[in-house]
């Protein structure tokens, strides 16, 4: 009788937008910072790979880029993207949200799936996981592919805003 009040969650929506198979977008309304300022020297020493990261302004993470979903993690922290041109990313959501046990995090996609940039990857507990974690997200080049990637500069993002060039 009681689920009947329950609130039922909305479908979370995808964004609409074309973007070729060799460029990135912002992964969520956030300000884009340079990985070196990440508190994380695995990350901010680059021990992954280039890239950049972003302080979240929403609990959404969608897509960057259209490829495969090399990997889900379980615990829906971190992200392996192949794009077709074959350039290998990682999202990879706070830092030491391991530990979280996927508390707080919703996974919306599953292992080998395609996708579009723009599709969302994963929910968001934010209040929650603020509380315990820091929440600055890494997207990082694991395997450049011989490919030069330059980002746009550091600041205000808007999710599915351009920030490849």
């Amino acid at each position: 009788m009681l689920s009947f009040f329950k609130k039922k969650e909305e479908p979370v929506q995808g964004l609409s937008i074309q973007v070729s198979d060799n460029e990135m977008v912002a992964l969520a309304d956030a300000k884009m910072i340079p990985l070196e300022e990440v508190k994380d020297e695995a990350f901010a020493q680059k021990m992954m790979g280039d890239g950049v990261a972003f302080e979240l302004r929403e609990d959404i993470i969608f897509s960057p880029c259209n490829g495969t979903l090399s990997a889900v993690f379980p615990t829906g922290h971190a992200f392996g993207i192949c794009m077709k041109d074959g350039v290998e990313l990682l999202i990879h959501i706070g830092i030491n949200t391991v530990n979280s046990n996927g508390d707080g995090f919703k996974v919306l996609v599953e292992q080998d799936q395609e996708i579009r940039a723009g599709e969302p990857l994963v929910k968001l507990d934010l209040k929650k996981l603020k509380a315990s974690y820091d929440m600055t997200t890494m997207l990082i080049i694991t395997e450049p592919n011989e490919k030069e990637i330059n980002f746009i500069a550091y600041g205000d993002v808007t999710k599915g805003q351009k920030i490849s060039r």
